[in-house]
């Protein structure tokens, strides 16, 4: 198969695969233990990853049992305070490899 067909059905896939917005890359979504996490990457195969306050990352959790956190929510700052920590130090450490 030649490559352009490759990109061509990869395209095609991913533009059929929808995503609601608790499962973008940088949203806030709960657990259905009630668990509050950062997801890390944008959902694929409906299976999205999430880093907690403490920074712990998940296994993959299937995008549809999750729920998006409010500020209401117990931990939501504290969750909110280290994302922010965290892109800080991924911006830095970006800097520093001249990226």
């Amino acid at each position: 198969m030649r490559q352009g067909a490759i990109v061509q059905m990869w395209k095609q896939d991913y533009a059929n695969h929808s995503v609601n917005s608790t499962c973008k890359k940088g949203a806030i979504a709960k657990t259905a233990e009630g668990k509050l996490g950062v997801v890390t990457d944008d959902a694929w195969n409906d299976d999205v990853q999430l880093r907690f306050a403490d920074g712990e990352e998940s296994g993959w959790i299937k995008a549809d049992s999750l729920t998006q956190a409010t500020p209401s929510d117990a931990g939501y700052e504290a969750l909110l305070q280290s994302w922010v920590v965290w892109c800080k130090e991924s911006a830095m450490a970006k800097t520093a490899e001249g990226k």
